[in-house]
């Protein structure tokens, strides 16, 4: 998922709402998993992706961008 925004609007409650929409992407979609970038420097992003659970994308085989963060459907049945 891409987030486009201009920095100033980069806060906690906007960036909630836009997180809890995409929750909806599981079912409606019926996707696995929810992966977006958050470079170390954009702290309200890290802290409201990690807050609607959101966890740092460990390296792989398979994946090896930076940065990024994912949310498993299995995360957000445990809600």
């Amino acid at each position: 998922m891409r987030i486009d925004i201009m920095p100033e609007y980069e806060d906690d409650t906007l960036l909630s709402e836009l997180l809890e929409t995409a929750d909806h992407f599981f079912n409606d979609f019926d996707c696995g998993c929810i992966v977006t970038k958050a470079i170390p420097e954009a702290a309200e992003r890290i802290k409201a992706l990690t807050k609607h659970g959101y966890a740092p994308c460990p390296k792989s085989d398979i994946w090896s961008g930076e940065h990024y963060y994912i949310k498993t459907r299995e995360i957000e049945r445990a809600k």
